[in-house]
């Protein structure tokens, strides 16, 4: 079924990105699956997903869990091993390395940083 790509774009923006936003909390959405319900092939809802987000379905659901972590370092209530946990890092070095490469500070640094401009 062949619904033009504007119709396509407007059925990935909505139902494509707010499916994928369960990963922030480290749930898995098959992307295949939820390609299918869209009517297109998982290629090109990848396609059709990184032309609205600027970022690949898997790339957007770090950057969403990265930002999450962010928040949750920040409130001082979770420590770094915690906070990797609840979102579902395999391991704290992977999370620790993906916090680095996307704010450019370790989340231990990040969290210190945070308390230190807090009032």
């Amino acid at each position: 079924m062949d619904l033009g790509n504007r119709s396509l774009l407007h059925q990935v923006d909505p139902f494509g990105i707010g499916e994928v936003q369960p990963f922030a909390k480290g749930a898995r959405t098959d992307l295949q699956d939820l390609a299918a319900s869209l009517g297109v092939s998982y290629s090109k809802f990848r396609a059709l997903f990184k032309s609205q987000t600027g970022y690949s379905p898997r790339e957007f659901e770090i950057r969403i869990k990265l930002n999450r972590a962010s928040e949750m370092l920040q409130s001082g209530m979770n420590s770094v091993s915690d906070t990797s946990e609840e979102l579902g890092y395999s391991s704290v070095y992977y999370f620790s390395r993906a916090f680095k490469q996307q704010f450019g500070k370790s989340p231990r640094e990040w969290a210190r940083s945070s308390h230190r401009k807090a009032p």
